[in-house]
């Protein structure tokens, strides 16, 4: 049955659901909607609890016209269609509405999540490979984040990555996503040693420069971290091997 279009300034009746992204960049939205009013063509999709109604979407347009006093047009449908497929359909939804939307709904290991990322200033999506106990450039997890099943397995990991990125931050060392994945490819060589990296890196802090690719970068780790060093690590072989027993057809990038 097509759902019927109904209008309401009763503004009580609505709930918006937590798991939506937070409503904002909406200037251009109110100027067309003081310009044409709410447009019915375009309703709020709702659902029927109990005496409100959820929206599933349209939630820039509920609080837009609300702000406005404008009526709401909106339709109630008992579809299976979740909040994500409604909205992402027609808006893409960025790593950090994903984020958000999971917190507000009060899922631990996305605050966690945040926290790290907030702390060390790790681009997010190193930061969900990371925490999920893959490699600092895999996209694996990306699905799980986006439906909610992320879940933290490389705390330890993570918090060994937390203390090299925050002991060069202090030294004025650049950290981008080749240094992150580079230190992320050296902490699976047995043979490294935080300690002994950042006393060499503290050394040599002038040495760091940027690095175009993370082979570069390696290298340049290696020579940081061998420098006067009697029994030198061949850092870059070793952690290349253990890439390749990770992923056997060397696909996935560190």
């Amino acid at each position: 049955m097509t759902p019927r279009l109904m209008s309401t300034k009763d503004y009580s009746k609505f709930r918006l659901c937590q798991f939506n992204r937070s409503v904002t960049k909406t200037d251009a939205l109110r100027d067309s909607m003081r310009h044409h009013g709410f447009i019915p063509a375009y309703p709020v999709h709702c659902v029927k609890e109990g005496d409100a109604f959820s929206v599933k979407a349209g939630h820039h347009r509920f609080e837009v016209a609300k702000e406005l006093g404008l009526a709401i047009y909106y339709v109630i449908s008992d579809d299976s269609a979740t909040i994500h497929e409604l909205e992402t359909a027609t808006t893409r939804w960025s790593v950090e509405d994903y984020l958000s939307s999971y917190i507000r709904c009060g899922i631990e290991s996305y605050t966690r999540l945040k926290e790290y990322w907030t702390e060390t200033g790790i681009p997010l999506g190193m930061c969900i490979s990371i925490l999920a106990g893959e490699s600092a450039r895999s996209s694996n997890k990306l699905r799980s984040f986006k439906d909610g099943s992320f879940t933290i397995k490389g705390q330890e990991h993570a918090d060994q990555i937390r203390q090299i990125v925050m002991r060069c931050s202090e030294l004025g060392v650049t950290i981008n996503q080749n240094f992150v994945a580079a230190i992320s490819r050296c902490l699976r060589v047995e043979e490294f040693s935080i300690e002994t990296f950042l006393f060499r890196a503290a050394s040599n802090a002038t040495t760091f420069k940027k690095c175009r690719t993370i082979e570069d970068q390696m290298k340049l780790l290696e020579d940081i971290y061998n420098y006067k060093a009697h029994n030198k690590i061949a850092l870059c072989f070793l952690a290349d091997q253990i890439m390749r027993k990770r992923s056997p057809f060397h696909k996935q990038k560190t």
